[in-house]
């Protein structure tokens, strides 16, 4: 699994610290006792595993979705029909990091905990990986914008599409950033050593809600730009539209 699913594992469950790269190292850092250090690395030991199969299942997810989205005739009932079992792959790998999280909270004191979320917090204030990711996200759209310049004729026709994306960057604009890193507030609660299942589930529908408006605005950007392309000219944009699906954007 290359370093760049690694870290998009990781910003993609932004309410659990669990998959951070580098958290077996922290331990180490800064829990005190081998035997308790021990005890946590058992926690962590399975990770890996469970991030290698959430990655398999969703390399399977994105071919699927690039495959229904060349196609002219796809319906939005076939994309919801695709979407069950890898929702329920990112929900299982979730739901054991929250799960594994709260172990661990039990085998640190508070002061280890702290310094701990205090490391990882500054990890992520450091990483050059999240500009990156927004960076490249831009990119993807400003391609796609060209692409509709480029090879659809007719002006009206042009407009509308580049409008529809225009719609669409805006909303994953205000989106992304939240994803990539835990507004301010949230990460304060969730690093707390007493944080409980329900600060979790908390923000988790908060998630899942800025989750579900994206994926609504993505499949209303792709209907729109169904209606205003040629077979011709859909065939010449969708390539660009699909890095979108591969970029994380959607799911």
């Amino acid at each position: 699994m290359t370093m760049f699913v690694v870290l998009m594992l990781w910003l993609s469950s932004p309410t659990t610290f669990f998959l951070t790269p580098k958290l077996k190292k922290h331990v180490r850092t800064h829990v005190v006792e081998k035997e308790r250090q021990k005890e946590i690395f058992v926690l962590i030991k399975p990770a890996k595993k469970k991030q290698n199969k959430f990655a398999k299942t969703r390399e399977k997810y994105i071919k699927r979705s690039v495959k229904l989205n060349k196609n002219r005739n796809t319906t939005r009932e076939q994309y919801n029909a695709i979407m069950p079992e890898y929702f329920e792959a990112r929900k299982e790998l979730h739901e054991f990091s929250i799960s594994n999280e709260m172990a661990m909270r039990k085998i640190t004191t508070e002061d280890e905990w702290n310094n701990i979320m205090n490391a990882i917090s500054a990890e992520r204030s450091k990483s050059k990986e999240k500009d990156k990711i927004i960076s490249a996200n831009n990119k993807e759209f400003n391609q796609i914008i060209n692409a509709c310049k480029k090879n659809i004729a007719d002006e009206e026709r042009k407009n509308k599409a580049i409008q529809a994306i225009e719609s669409y960057r805006n909303q994953v604009e205000k989106t992304l950033p939240y994803f990539v890193e835990v507004s301010e507030k949230d990460w304060e609660t969730l690093r707390n050593y007493n944080a409980t299942l329900e600060d979790y589930e908390a923000i988790d529908s908060e998630v899942l809600k800025l989750r579900d408006e994206l994926w609504t605005v993505f499949l209303d950007t792709r209907f729109q730009l169904l209606e205003n392309t040629t077979e011709k000219e859909w065939k010449r944009i969708i390539r660009k539209f699909n890095k979108l699906i591969k970029s994380d954007v959607i799911d």
